[in-house]
Order: structure tokens, then sequence, then C-alpha cells
């Protein structure tokens, strides 16, 4: 289980997620696309 690095819901490894990038080498999953943007704009203020 992983959890959106933007507002902590959880998301479960058994299912697929559309809502996926990559920072520095490694895979962070979101909970929705909005969340995956902002994430992209500035992931320094959720690692």
């Amino acid at each position: 289980m992983n959890e959106c690095p933007v507002c902590g819901t959880e998301l479960y490894e058994n299912r697929e997620t559309e809502f996926v990038t990559r920072h520095l080498g490694r895979q962070y999953r979101f909970c929705s696309d909005d969340h995956r943007e902002e994430f992209e704009e500035a992931p320094g203020e959720y690692l």
C-alpha cells in the first residue's frame, strides 16, 4: 500500500492507476491527475 504524496489517500499496490510520474528515478502514484500535476510543479513540497 502507498499513499498519494499530496493528500495521503491510501493507494493499494494491486490496483492500476493512470496517475503516475517519476522524479529523481523514483515512481510516484497519485489519487488524481490534479495531484500528479501539483506534485510535478513543486515536488520538494511533498517529499
